[in-house]
């Protein structure tokens, strides 16, 4: 199992999410890389996530630059061999 753990990144894109969907959705994540790269400049948000979970990054965009872009700018922070991109709401 920890060969998967190291192996893979796990991106979530974040726009006007509601808080308690997504820290469900981190609490569900364990022993993965996290990055999350948030559309709605949620910087409230980021400091709970942060203080809670242990994310590797996690990106806030002055402006809601849409989901491919947003995606795209995770990727290229990975360093794993394998990219999980899901949404906030996957339990």
């Amino acid at each position: 199992m920890s060969y998967v753990t190291n192996e893979l990144t796990i991106i979530i894109v974040l726009f006007e999410e509601n808080e308690d969907l997504v820290l469900t959705c981190l609490k569900n994540i364990k022993n993965f890389r996290v990055i999350i790269v948030d559309n709605a400049n949620n910087y409230n948000l980021k400091k709970k996530i942060e203080k809670t979970f242990n994310i590797q990054d996690y990106i806030l965009n002055k402006k809601n630059v849409g989901f491919t872009k947003a995606a795209n700018q995770a990727i290229k922070l990975c360093q794993t061999e394998y990219i999980l991109n899901i949404n906030a709401d996957c339990f």
